[in-house]
């Protein structure tokens, strides 16, 4: 009985194991995708209000960007510095607007 159970513990660990390496192989082919789509400046607002505005500022000065989420929104390099320089002038007017 003790050695069923030995066999049964050693099964399971192997499958265990066996798992935690797929998910690391996983990971590892899709780092370099995630990384990508990091590439430029994120800016993240507080509230969806705020990132609309922020788009229609973008839109008006002919920057591309992509939304990342409900309050994010991603610029690439080629435009990272006017995207900044906007992304100051928007931030200091709401803080003392």
């Amino acid at each position: 009985m003790n050695n069923r159970f030995g066999y049964s513990l050693n099964k399971i660990m192997f499958g265990v194991s066996g798992l935690f390496l797929v998910i690391l192989l996983v990971g590892l082919i899709k780092a370099p995708f995630i990384v990508k789509k990091m590439e430029g400046s994120n800016y993240l607002f507080s509230d969806k209000i705020e990132m609309q505005m922020f788009e229609t500022i973008l839109n008006e000065n002919g920057i591309p960007y992509e939304v990342l989420s409900d309050t994010g929104v991603n610029v690439s390099n080629d435009w990272k510095r006017q995207a900044e320089i906007i992304y100051e002038e928007f931030m200091e007017a709401e803080n003392n607007g």
